[in-house]
Order: C-alpha cells, then sequence, then structure tokens
C-alpha cells in the first residue's frame, strides 16, 4: 500500500486559533468519471464527521465557527491553551485521489495544501493537525 502525497505549500502541522479566528476544511476528490469519497474527520475525543458521497466536488467543514446552513461547523472540545489533534481519515477504495486544504480564516492563511493519490483501492491515509485556542 502506497499513497503519494504532493504538498503545494510549505505545510504547518499546528494552527493556534484567537479570538474571531477559524478553519475552514476543504476536500476534493479527483475530478472523474463516478468517484465516490469516503473520509472522516476526527479528533482525539471523537468522531465528528463521517460521509460517503459520490459526485460532489468539494466537501467543507468549520472548526470554531458557527456553521451556515448546511455546512458542518465544530467548537473546540478542549479548553483554552490545550492542544487537540485533529485527523482527515481519506478512504481510496472507490476514489484514487483528493486534494485537501485548510485555511485559517479570516486572514486567508492557507495551512495546509495537499494533494493524495493512491496506489490501490486498499490504500487509506490519516493528515493530522494539532489546533491550540487561546
Amino acid at each position: 500500500m502506497s499513497v503519494t502525497v504532493t504538498q503545494h505549500i510549505p505545510g504547518s502541522g499546528l494552527a493556534r486559533l484567537s479570538p474571531g479566528n477559524f478553519l475552514e476544511y476543504s476536500l476534493s476528490p479527483m475530478a472523474g468519471a463516478a468517484h465516490v469519497a469516503r473520509f472522516d474527520f476526527v479528533c482525539e475525543h471523537r468522531q465528528l464527521l463521517q460521509i460517503t458521497n459520490g459526485n460532489v466536488p468539494e466537501f467543507r467543514w468549520f472548526m470554531n465557527r458557527p456553521p451556515a446552513p448546511d455546512e458542518p461547523g465544530f467548537p473546540p472540545d478542549v479548553p483554552a491553551g490545550v492542544v487537540d489533534v485533529y485527523v482527515v481519515g481519506l478512504s481510496f477504495a472507490n476514489c484514487p485521489g483528493y486534494r485537501l486544504q485548510v485555511t485559517q480564516l479570516p486572514n486567508g492563511v492557507l495551512l495546509k495544501d495537499l494533494s493524495f493519490q493512491a496506489q490501490s483501492p486498499a490504500d487509506r491515509w490519516s493528515e493530522p493537525l494539532a489546533v491550540i485556542h487561546s
């Protein structure tokens, strides 16, 4: 099993969120015929989001911000000053590739911009991001 990861920008493994800051996650399945995206979003304490869906060009969700209608959003679940680790877990069973972007808003700083290409449908990948709230 092997997943090729392409880093489009120098990334950071840590996001520091001050009051009024939040994270936008964007996950795009590889373009092409009838790919079914399958992924989950978890923190150290619980599973937050699990998606199996096809024909959706982009999935978006937010951390530390009230969600807009039809957009999942998650508040922090640890006290200020405590590091929590959030992970996007990717399955390649029905989708050979993804692009993940994590942007800190409202300042628009792109923290992660990664592409993942699987060699086998049995491949899986977990991409972590540590978050600390102040």
